[in-house]
């Protein structure tokens, strides 16, 4: 490729100037510039020519021929066009005829570490002459972009990609990567989003966290694989006429691989077992059996508060200063718990001097007599559930030991414990089953599941709310499954786009220059060069190309031939118009700042209104 191909395409890039971002380039980025640079001191055109494509993924495409490169401020385009090839149509199968080239152009920012480039894609596109035939024109696909897209496929799976980390959101990869978040969340939704068949592992955590996504209903039900350490679905209601539906998908096959199935004290999660997995055992997390009893302590202890509470404006009796400020002394392990000597405790702020912790524990105990009694009845049932190496059938009879003691303790928590592990009886001791034939080595829990709940609620909470539950259950699976299916081929756009409400009326926001807020209103698409004022093709008319500026002696011209604009040196400037063409009233036009994109006529009536304006 000759080097005067390529300053064509420099010079060029006067008139065609593509949208980059307006931002301060980073010293990585100014690095870029100056090793493509010297690689064209260097090496010449060619060669960064076949380095940009092959960044690109054009390098592959046999249809695809380089034209050039050329520079824009920060940005490097590289041009290259389809060649014409022999297309039959689909219907008749009759030749296609080629209806020439259209530009259009394709960004991929995050390629060199997030440097600007992008490609000026001269597509050729065919029509059917048939006029029995249905089909008018037909553009071919290419590999490197999407139909109708403006960014490459690599971008795209460049922020896919991004996207499996859950402390990035939409918006945050899509900066990244120089893209709209809305048009990655469309992708994301082309490329991720299908229902496929869903496995059942052999253990199986159930469990709810927040979402508040279902209309009548705040918590969304999750299922994970305890043994591969991964959810394996998301159901956005954890209520009966959800899952009833949600089952009813899964084949009874599917559901007959579950051999362990784990789940705190909510009784429709145990009863899953005998409507569903039917070949499964029961385990009731040990954690939540514990956390039970700690909350019925809790609220015993704060009760007893409530009859010391002060009244507003004295200073809280030491009864309420222990009830309420020393709960932990009964409610943590023991084992945990620091008692500290006489002479190394701590200064209070109540009592005034120093006082250790036994000896605050006897003033709880003074109060409330069954207290010392209470604490260390629930040390015994910390202490069954922390023994191990024991058979299932010894903590069977350790466990109706710990319930013949609490029935006859006299204490109504103890009492209503005690029912509670009868009715949970066998699912409790399951839970000191430890798997060693599935590869596991510890005792089955839901601490797994737990731990995957905050990445639920971060990602909620980075993303400052959820609205559309597809896309939020498909991004934690996309992210947490090893094996997340991803489609071959994406979903057609109407497919996936969401549909919303018509925009009512509204105003744009204008920069307050007359010019410039009619051209605003029209909605023309305008540029601006250092030589010339240049007007684009108006989207709404369909009109053709004009170039309006102003020449070295003042005069205003409006160019209809484009083969003067290259020529052509208009500065614009301040300046008082005493001669216009014949279509154009005398006139003052005070100020014209960059290129005016409206059609010749357009311009005619503008400068005709402001010649009002100066006149009334």
């Amino acid at each position: 490729m000759s080097d005067d191909t390529i300053n064509g395409y420099k010079d060029k890039a006067v008139n065609s100037e593509p949208n980059t971002d307006k931002g301060d380039d980073s010293e990585e980025e100014n690095n870029f510039v100056e090793t493509i640079d010297e690689l064209l001191k260097k090496e010449g055109h060619e060669a960064i020519v076949d380095l940009v494509m092959e960044c690109f993924g054009l390098s592959n495409e046999s249809d695809i021929i380089p034209e050039g490169l050329y520079k824009t401020k920060d940005t490097y385009c590289l041009v290259v066009k389809s060649k014409p090839r022999d297309i039959y149509c689909k219907e008749c199968g009759k030749k296609l005829i080629s209806k020439g080239l259209h530009k259009r152009f394709v960004y991929n920012r995050n390629l060199y570490n997030g440097k600007r480039l992008c490609i000026e894609f001269h597509e050729r596109s065919y029509e059917c002459k048939n006029p029995d035939c249905g089909v008018k024109v037909v553009t071919p696909e290419v590999n490197f972009v999407g139909k109708h897209k403006r960014y490459t496929n690599a971008a795209v799976f460049s922020g896919l990609e991004k996207l499996r980390n859950l402390h990035f959101t939409f918006g945050d990869v899509s900066e990244e990567i120089g893209m709209s978040a809305t048009a990655l969340e469309d992708d994301f939704k082309e490329y991720i989003i299908s229902d496929y068949k869903v496995r059942m592992p052999e253990v199986l955590s159930v469990d709810e966290v927040y979402t508040n996504l279902a209309p009548d209903c705040k918590y969304c039900l999750v299922f994970y694989d305890v043994k591969k350490r991964e959810p394996t679905d998301l159901v956005v209601s954890r209520r009966e006429k959800y899952t009833v539906k949600y089952f009813d998908h899964i084949p009874q096959k599917e559901l007959d691989n579950v051999m362990y199935l784990i789940s705190d004290m909510y009784n429709p999660y145990i009863d899953y077992a005998r409507r569903y997995f039917k070949n499964c055992i029961v385990i009731i997390d040990s954690f939540h059996i514990i956390l039970w009893l700690i909350n019925e302590l809790r609220k015993y202890l704060n009760n007893i508060a409530k009859k010391f509470k002060p009244v507003e404006g004295e200073n809280p009796s030491d009864e309420y200063y222990l009830f309420k400020n020393c709960q932990w002394l009964i409610l943590k392990n023991n084992d945990d718990v620091t008692y500290f000597d006489n002479g190394d405790a701590p200064y209070n702020r109540h009592f005034k001097y120093a006082i250790s912790t036994r000896e605050l524990e006897l003033k709880m105990f003074r109060i409330d007599k069954n207290l010392e009694k209470m604490r260390d009845l629930k040390e015994q049932y910390i202490k069954f559930n922390q023994e191990s190496g024991k058979t299932p059938e010894q903590k069977e009879k350790d466990l109706d030991t710990i319930i013949d003691m609490y029935r006859n303790s006299g204490i109504h928590i103890f009492e209503k414990f005690a029912e509670t592990l009868t009715e949970r009886r066998q699912y409790i001791v399951n839970s000191f089953v430890v798997a060693p034939e599935l590869g596991l080595d510890e005792r089955l829990s839901q601490s797994r599941i737990e731990q995957f709940n905050t990445n639920v609620k971060s990602l909620k909470r980075l993303a400052h709310g959820v609205k559309n539950w597809e896309v939020f259950r498909a991004r934690i699976l996309y992210a947490k499954q090893a094996n997340r299916p991803f489609r071959a081929v994406p979903q057609k756009e109407k497919d996936v786009h969401a549909e919303g409400k018509p925009r009512g009326k509204y105003k744009k926001k204008t920069n307050g220059t007359p010019i410039q807020d009619y051209i605003n209103t029209i909605g023309a698409e305008y540029t601006h060069s250092m030589n010339v004022s240049v007007v684009l093709y108006d989207r709404k008319e369909k009109r053709s190309y004009y170039l309006f500026g102003f020449d070295e002696e003042g005069s205003c011209r409006v160019l209809s031939d484009p083969t003067e604009w290259s020529n052509e040196k208009c500065v614009i400037k301040n300046y008082k118009v005493e001669e216009i063409d014949a279509y154009f009233r005398d006139c003052i036009v005070e100020q014209l700042d960059g290129a005016i994109g409206v059609s010749y006529l357009q311009i005619r009536k503008q400068l005709e209104k402001l010649y009002r304006m100066e006149h009334e």
